[in-house]
């Protein structure tokens, strides 16, 4: 569904009694071994960026923005930004 201020692209859009719910997916495939911990995203992302100022935005108006991160590798107890890769994509 086309949405936002950038002409964004949300994954799903769904409709409630108390309004609307953006919410956005993304996969996790970075895993470091040794650690139960993943990061996102596995490359810079300027997309990511956008999505995730788009879902900002949406969030301040009072509109319900979801950032779902679906993680693809088993043992994984957290998700964190890989700043390492991406640092844009990390600051926003």
């Amino acid at each position: 569904v086309p949405y936002g201020q950038e002409n964004s692209r949300i994954d799903f859009r769904l409709e409630y009694p108390q309004g609307a719910a953006y919410v956005e997916v993304k996969s996790v495939t970075l895993g470091f071994d040794g650690t139960a911990v993943a990061a996102f995203p596995d490359a810079v992302t300027q997309r990511g960026a956008k999505h995730l100022r788009e879902l900002a935005h949406l969030a301040r108006e009072g509109v319900r923005a979801v950032q779902l991160y679906c993680v693809c590798l088993s043992g994984i107890e957290a998700v964190r930004p890989a700043v390492e890769i991406d640092a844009g994509y990390a600051a926003a």
